[in-house]
């Protein structure tokens, strides 16, 4: 059975489960802490999260309070599982993620290797003063549509790879939900990126830039699932690797060194290597988007039924 009540900061509903009243939650929506008051109700509504971040409980001692693991397709997963499954969801799911987000990366890619070229075989006596001009402005118009797209096809990709866990990805609503999320996307990505150069910058600050990106692993995946607003995306990332740092760290450095590598393997290969290494990112994504339900179904006992709600669609 769940309590429900209202959040004193936003005054949005809460529904928690696992949890006893005088303890207290962090709200999903604005992020403060409430206290679960004595008039909250218990009802049958599926809870927004089974276990509460770290949670205070009527003593003042802060402790953190887990569900039991429920296992289904969300996970748990073991390493092993972890590398099957991704390659399993590509490959059943190959024309769909083909069509949100490998397409317009190879014509983003095929863009920038076209302009380059011509810049190579600009005739001699062109002026090359004028010549570097355009080809500057053009390299500028290619960075930003590479953002753009990027940014709108890694939103897509990740619903899509929940969504299939339903049936048939529906490409018209990844697309539709990724542009409704296009600016917080795109703003949180901005800020993570000037936090990791303010700390890599210099040697002693690299040790921080790589806890930090661990930590910050999976901004975009609450932002695409939780609907979440930017800063509260970093905070909720961080909330959910926290005591699971290494496990995350050892899973990217399994998974995502060997698609790096490949990548630089295939960049060798003239004009046809940059085209081929953009079939290998959607693979990490995959990853990603496991290891963070992974994580949602160790710590909150996430449910499909959960993420269904989370997507805003039905299970069939």
């Amino acid at each position: 059975m769940s309590l429900k009540f209202n959040c004193p900061a936003c005054g949005k509903p809460i529904i928690v489960a696992y949890l006893k009243k005088g303890e207290t939650v962090r709200c999903k929506n604005c992020n403060a802490d409430a206290v679960i008051p004595d008039n909250a109700v218990e009802t049958g509504e599926q809870p927004e999260y089974l276990a509460s971040l770290p949670v205070v409980s009527g003593s003042g001692k802060r402790e953190e309070i887990r569900p039991p693991v429920i296992e289904s397709m969300l996970g748990p997963r073991t390493l092993g599982k972890f590398i099957n499954d991704s390659f399993k969801i590509y490959s059943n799911n190959f024309s769909a993620i083909f069509f949100l987000y490998i397409v317009w990366q190879i014509v983003v890619t095929a863009f920038w290797l076209g302009t380059t070229l011509l810049l190579k075989l600009s005739p001699k006596g062109i002026d090359l003063e004028k010549g570097f001009k355009y080809y500057f402005a053009l390299m500028i118009v290619i960075l930003v549509t590479s953002i753009i797209v990027s940014t709108i096809t890694t939103a897509a990709t990740i619903r899509a790879v929940c969504a299939q866990f339903y049936g048939k990805v529906d490409i018209d609503r990844c697309f539709k939900d990724a542009f409704g999320k296009f600016w917080r996307m795109l703003g949180a990505g901005s800020l993570a990126a000037l936090g990791f150069g303010a700390m890599a910058i210099t040697i002693i600050g690299i040790p921080f830039a790589l806890y930090y990106g661990i930590c910050w692993a999976f901004i975009a995946n609450v932002i695409v699932i939780e609907n979440s607003k930017v800063i509260n995306a970093f905070y909720r990332s961080k909330q959910l690797v926290k005591k699971s740092w290494w496990r995350v760290f050892g899973i990217v450095l399994v998974f995502y060194l060997p698609c790096a590598i490949l990548q630089r393997v295939l960049y060798m290969i003239p004009y046809a290597g940059v085209f081929l290494a953009v079939f290998i990112f959607p693979a990490c994504l995959i990853a990603s988007v496991l290891l963070y339900l992974d994580l949602r179904v160790r710590k909150e006992g996430y449910t499909p039924d959960l993420l269904a709600k989370d997507l805003g669609m039905e299970q069939t």
